[in-house]
């Protein structure tokens, strides 16, 4: 979603890192602009084409709102994300 290469990473078990993505890619794939293009990444809509669709409020925006959908789910990402992001809680 464009965060910063060097930001801290959350530790988690394998098996609860792959649920979050396909959670998140769940979500990711609701959100869209007006010409139907959404933020989830998949084959023929990369970072890239992401990054140039949607700006990086936007996409911040759409992490945040996972977060809060259930931030009993995934407490330890979503308090490395709101940490580095604190604008967005």
């Amino acid at each position: 979603m464009g965060g910063d290469p060097k930001q801290k990473l959350t530790d988690m078990p394998v098996d609860q890192h792959k649920q979050l993505h396909k959670d998140l890619n769940d979500h990711l794939v609701q959100q869209t602009d007006e010409f139907g293009n959404h933020m989830r990444p998949q084959r023929g809509n990369s970072g890239a084409k992401i990054r140039e669709n949607f700006t990086d409020d936007q996409r911040r925006d759409a992490v945040a709102d996972f977060y809060n959908q259930d931030k009993s789910k995934y407490p330890d990402a979503a308090k490395d994300f709101f940490d580095q992001h604190p604008d967005r809680r």
